[in-house]
């Protein structure tokens, strides 16, 4: 039996996959893009919403609509490898007998603060960079954590290194370990009463339950970010001013200067570029190409 080959279909089946590259693509740009910009909308170089469109602009005029997407191959690739890390660790772990079910607590809660963790250096680089508004590179903030390693020596001192970097780590995990869970708890609640009144009224509306839980998880979020936003702010002024790594502050007390300070408004003024992330990625998420 011959078997024909069917050259439309073929090309059909070529063109969808340009399709679906080019549509994953142009998600990634966006979703980063506005990744970016809530970084940067939640630090204290913002100090209110309307200066967020204003930098924005200036930011786009200086430097052209790919300053938004600085780093971010270095951030896929180091959440790469933040992956393999991870997963190299908690299959020890079982091997071991450290746990046994991946579905236990006590696993789930370990796998976040690891990841958390393993992620911090590349957050704190990062946001460096996000906060630096397209004016320093990369590779010179990285040159900026090693100067200050050597500083007081002539050779890397890896444990000043891992310091530098590291010396706001237990607080912003605490932050973002209270934020995930807070936010898992809330939005569950609102998924199930969204469920019951949808069932209730045989009613259910994809775009609504998106709307209302990014909404909702930006609400949650945002506070959280702004406060984390202070010690990597500080960080990066202090080292482009050849300046010793700022005294580390608690983050309640930090809440309490805010507040004092700058008004609860402060909390949220980050919301809308958060609203707009969280919305861009529950979407697109959903999306099947």
């Amino acid at each position: 039996m011959e078997v024909e080959l069917d050259l439309s279909q073929l090309k059909e089946l070529f063109s969808n996959d340009k399709k679906k590259f080019f549509f994953k693509l142009l998600n990634s740009i966006i979703v980063v893009s506005f990744r970016n910009i809530s970084i940067y909308s939640h630090s204290p170089f913002i100090t209110n919403s309307k200066e967020i469109t204003k930098d924005i602009l200036n930011i786009l005029k200086k430097h052209g609509c790919f300053a938004f997407l600085r780093g971010s191959i270095f951030y896929d690739l180091t959440t790469i490898v933040e992956k393999v890390v991870r997963s190299f660790i908690l299959n020890y772990s079982f091997k071991f007998g450290v746990f046994k079910n991946e579905n236990s607590k006590s696993f789930q809660l370990s796998n976040e603060i690891l990841k958390l963790y393993l992620e911090y250096p590349k957050k704190m680089l990062f946001n460096c960079l996000v906060y630096s508004k397209a004016n320093i590179k990369l590779t010179s903030i990285i040159n900026l954590f090693l100067y200050y390693s050597t500083s007081s020596s002539s050779s890397l001192s890896l444990t000043k290194l891992y310091g530098s970097i590291y010396y706001g780590s237990f607080y912003s995990i605490a932050l973002m370990l209270s934020s995930k869970y807070i936010d898992d708890y809330v939005c569950n609640k609102l998924d199930y009463y969204l469920n019951k009144y949808f069932n209730k009224y045989n009613y259910d509306n994809k775009p609504t339950r998106i709307i209302i839980r990014s909404l909702v998880k930006s609400i949650i979020v945002s506070p959280f970010y702004v406060i984390d936003s202070i010690y990597p702010s500080q960080v990066i002024s202090s080292l482009v001013l050849n300046e010793s790594i700022p005294t580390l502050v608690d983050p309640i007390s930090i809440a309490i200067s805010i507040f004092k300070n700058q008004g609860f408004k402060y909390f949220y003024k980050g919301l809308l570029p958060q609203f707009t992330l969280e919305l861009l990625s529950s979407y697109f998420n959903s999306k099947k190409y």
